[in-house]
């Protein structure tokens, strides 16, 4: 299994390959929190079933986990719809669900927004001589 990521092999070591799959394929690139204990009305057993749940929360409970992305697209189509996503207000977990990025890459694209045209290197704007 050295072929997954470091994060889904600890949930394969827990719950086994499918269920490691079901939830990368759930919220792709996302961060998400795992709780100690699951409810059986929380999307991770909704996606990997009670059983499976219960078993990851026993292992990784009370950690975030960071999921693998998708590969569904190309880059440029995906850093587009993270930016639209952003622009329109979303969250960074909503920005990842829309554009397949990871939660980092969607966090640096956040803090470091393109910028002005008329101010391509970012420089701090002077000072107003009559503020």
């Amino acid at each position: 299994m050295k072929w997954l990521p470091a994060e889904l092999r600890e949930v394969v070591e827990a719950a086994g390959l499918p269920a490691a799959l079901k939830l990368a394929e759930a919220r792709p690139g996302e961060r998400v929190f795992i709780p100690k204990s699951i409810p059986a009305d929380h999307w991770i057993s909704a996606t990997v079933g009670a059983a499976a749940a219960a078993r990851i929360a026993r292992r990784l409970g009370g950690s975030h986990l960071a999921l693998p992305t998708s590969a569904h697209r190309g880059p440029r189509a995906a850093r587009r719809a993270c930016d639209a996503a952003l622009a329109e207000g979303a969250s960074i977990n909503e920005a990842v669900r829309a554009s397949g990025l990871s939660h980092r890459a969607v966090q640096w694209r956040k803090a470091n927004k393109a910028l002005p045209a008329s101010n391509p290197l970012g420089l701090p704007k002077p000072p107003d001589l009559f503020d």
